[in-house]
């Protein structure tokens, strides 16, 4: 089948993948094959096949050997956008008929973000920029990994000494506890609490706060999930913690209620009023006139403490 991956710059490539009787787990000259040379700067697009040789080759294309009409293969594909960014997204003609199980597209910690089922459609959109390989798995997938599966998601609620963590997980079945490592480098060197995540098999959530960082630091961190069966580091990812202001900073507090002159004096359609208060108050704000009579009320709600206009 032919896979067809761009970004959202409109850079696109074509790559070829299935199974051939003529096919073998290496190189297949005669059927186009060849290795790409080392990513170059901008998009790229490679599929990554580690059954040929102790390291991973990069090749246009990836036949695999026509086994059996039960047989399961899996593709990798691994992808960097250009300067247009994500989504990246993937296209691929109608496959009704060409599998006798399931074809689906997965990311590489076990369906956590990505688990596309390519028979009902023919096209996906990735906007996780966090991820920069799928899987492609034809025929019966295998059962679920022993260990955790793991996905690092961005951080959220940063300021400048704190952040929380985000991430999804699946204990796959057993008893896991999880936590977030984070550090000045992906090093990392630091740790938050263990927590119980259970031991169900369905994705969940996590949610935990990293505390004691310094104010325009770049941190990293990670995810890392641990059964009996291993223990599973998430992706990495990356924030930016923000500034505090110091005490000397911050405005003084008002130390009584009060009503200041208007401005300018008498009143005119523009007038500003300000007011002062050292608590959250409500607070009514009423115009009258020399005869006593109301002629607008301004305000009237709760306001919180500091010099109000």
């Amino acid at each position: 089948m032919t896979l067809q991956v761009s970004d959202h710059g409109g850079f696109h490539a074509t790559h070829w993948l299935g199974v051939h009787p003529e096919a073998t787990t290496c190189i297949d000259p005669s059927l186009g094959e060849f290795e790409l040379p080392p990513i170059p700067p901008g998009f790229d697009v490679r599929l990554l096949n580690s059954k040929c040789s102790y390291r991973k080759i990069a090749l246009n294309s990836d036949f695999r050997a026509l086994v059996g009409v039960t047989q399961v293969d899996t593709y990798m594909v691994q992808f960097k956008p250009g300067d247009g960014g994500y989504p990246i997204s993937f296209n691929w003609p109608d496959l009704a008929g060409w599998f006798n199980d399931a074809a689906r597209l997965v990311d590489i910690y076990g369906g956590l973000a990505v688990n596309v089922d390519m028979k009902s459609t023919t096209t996906y959109d990735l906007t996780n920029d966090a991820i920069f390989s799928l899987m492609i798995i034809t025929g019966t997938p295998g059962p679920a990994p022993p260990s955790p599966s793991v996905l690092t998601n961005k951080a959220s609620a940063v300021t400048g000494s704190s952040a929380d963590g985000n991430a999804a997980l699946n204990p796959n079945g057993s008893e896991t506890s999880a936590w977030f490592e984070w550090g000045i480098t992906s090093a990392y060197g630091n740790s938050t609490a263990s927590r119980s995540v259970g031991s169900g098999t369905s994705v969940t959530t996590m949610k935990q706060l990293i505390s004691g960082l310094s104010p325009n630091g770049n941190y990293h961190y990670r995810i890392v999930a641990a059964n009996a069966n291993g223990t599973t580091p998430g992706p990495d990812q990356a924030f930016t913690t923000g500034s505090v202001l110091s005490v000397g900073d911050q405005p003084a507090l008002p130390k009584e209620i009060a009503l200041l002159q208007n401005y300018p004096n008498p009143f005119n359609p523009t007038s500003i009023i300000q007011f002062a208060l050292p608590a959250a108050s409500k607070v009514v704000l009423k115009i009258y006139n020399p005869l006593g009579q109301l002629v607008k009320t301004l305000l009237d709600q709760g306001e919180s403490a500091g010099m109000k206009s």
